[in-house]
């Protein structure tokens, strides 16, 4: 063999042995972690942030504490659906014992090894007609003894009552109330109230003991988020005495009453209406927060009174800034705001909508343009923004800039996003859009009320001073689009 390629060969076999090191002994990073989270693959996230966990800092293993329970979490839903039959076999009802035995120790030996694998403490909770698949909760209670105040926790107890809502809906209501004790001022709220009538809708009652905390609890949803879907379904009984029946119409057997200004919520309503006496309207299917369901007509209910209950609940926030843009400098100029430098003034104008006037922006011309205000939100705060995107490619609908740091609500004909988190919405209709920063610095993102992402974090900011942006429009772009109001508190 000529020498050189046997030199040759040598360094074949020193790249390969080198690259087989490199391989072998690279460290999998945090990010990786998370990549195997969103991919699905929530054992190998568990194992990496295990190994790193064992030489990381206090400050970066807050987030790899979080995403190990949210990798486990997942896991755990997996197995669910993974072993659905094996699961439904291993239930006490299974008269068939052999069934029921064999199913039973094929998860329990899954899930130990797995437990051996990740060192977590999965096990089967057997039940009589339902079984379920719980931690013990080893790794949450390792995050909570080293971050009992984390923001995070916020989201792993949501996603604990979740899943105990599901297996015992029964008792629905203590796992809120739970959770709600802990978290009464809870970015969750309208998730929380969602389940609670949709657990009401399919049958689920309350019971005396938890009327007070229902009405503290749904009063308080709904006197900050008024425009949601669920406010709509609120309604107060007027009459002392008011029969319920146990169908709609006269003919209906009466099954309970209800007391004059009681809180009712609409479970379902008549498809026809019903002339009685002087008064034609539809039935309503209602339950009491106590738990008595049943059909009321409608002319012993009225909607709720969302400013009755600032006053019974004490709930009317502070705003720190209330623009309805009733007050103008010029025909193109708000008052309390001026131009962005070298901003196209006349884009900007207002519309007269029942004798209250409307912030109007108009920009064909891709030219750049846009309001500014030299409010400073502070770190932490709620911002409320009503508008609909007419027509156009884009806007930076609002932007906050505090201590060069900076979060941007964008609008486009199909979805809004704050700091690039997108949500599809049709933006041609009004909504109410909202994101609220907490002491750490992130944000909640909800549209007309209802919470769409979380978690966001604020972005870097250079060349902007500190203050209110609006309708900050880019060369590149054209819009068309309204704003009712800007509330911040």
């Amino acid at each position: 063999m000529k020498k050189s390629a046997f030199i040759a060969i040598i360094i074949l076999i020193a790249t390969v042995i080198a690259g087989s090191v490199f391989f072998f002994t690279s460290e999998p990073d945090f990010d990786n972690a998370i990549s195997k989270y969103e991919k699905g693959n929530y054992t190998a996230s568990i194992k990496i942030i295990n190994h790193l966990l064992k030489s990381s800092d206090y400050e970066k293993s807050e987030k790899m504490f979080y995403y190990r329970n949210m990798s486990l979490n997942r896991l755990i839903e997996k197995i669910e659906a993974d072993l659905k039959d094996e699961i439904t076999r291993a239930t006490l009802n299974n008269t068939d014992k052999n069934k029921f035995l064999n199913a039973k120790k094929e998860i329990e030996d899954e899930l130990s090894d797995l437990n051996r694998e990740l060192g977590s403490d999965l096990v089967l909770a057997v039940g009589t007609s339902k079984s379920t698949i719980i931690s013990g909760g080893k790794f949450y209670n390792e995050f909570i003894s080293k971050y009992s105040g984390s923001t995070f926790v916020e989201e792993l107890d949501f996603h604990e009552m979740k899943k105990n809502i599901v297996n015992n809906p029964v008792r629905f209501i203590d796992s809120v109330k739970r959770f709600y004790n802990k978290f009464p001022n809870s970015a969750y709220m309208p998730q929380i109230v969602e389940m609670i009538f949709s657990n009401f809708s399919q049958g689920v009652t309350s019971s005396p003991d938890n009327e007070i905390f229902l009405k503290e609890l749904i009063s308080k949803f709904a006197v900050k988020y008024p425009t949601s879907q669920e406010v709509s379904r609120i309604f107060i009984s007027q009459g002392e005495n008011v029969n319920l029946r146990n169908s709609p119409g006269l003919t209906g057997k009466t099954i309970g009453k209800t007391a004059d200004g009681e809180m009712l919520i609409q479970l379902d309503k008549s498809m026809d209406t019903m002339q009685i006496g002087d008064t034609r309207s539809y039935w309503y299917k209602v339950t009491t927060l106590r738990g008595q369901n049943g059909w009321i007509f409608g002319k012993f209910l009225k909607p709720v009174e969302i400013e009755k209950l600032h006053a019974d609940n004490g709930t009317n926030e502070t705003l720190k800034l209330d623009e309805n843009f009733t007050d103008w400098k010029d025909s193109n100029t708000p008052s309390k705001w001026s131009h962005i430098e070298g901003g196209a003034t006349e884009s900007i104008g207002f519309k007269i909508d029942n004798e209250s006037k409307i912030l109007y922006f108009n920009e064909k011309n891709s030219r750049k343009s846009g309001l500014f205000s030299r409010y400073r939100t502070g770190q932490q705060f709620s911002l409320q923004i009503k508008a609909r995107f007419v027509s156009g490619t884009a806007i930076d609908i609002v932007k906050t800039v505090n201590e060069g740091r900076s979060y941007t609500m964008r609008l486009t004909p199909d979805s809004s996003s704050l700091n690039g988190r997108t949500v599809p919405v049709p933006t041609g209709t009004w909504h109410t859009y909202e994101f609220t920063v907490d002491s750490n610095g992130y944000a909640v993102f909800k549209i007309d009320g209802n919470l769409l992402s979380a978690r966001i974090e604020s972005v870097k900011e250079s060349g902007l001073n500190d203050g209110l942006y609006l309708l900050n429009h880019r060369e590149t772009e054209t819009a068309e689009c309204l704003v009712e109001f800007l509330k911040i508190k």
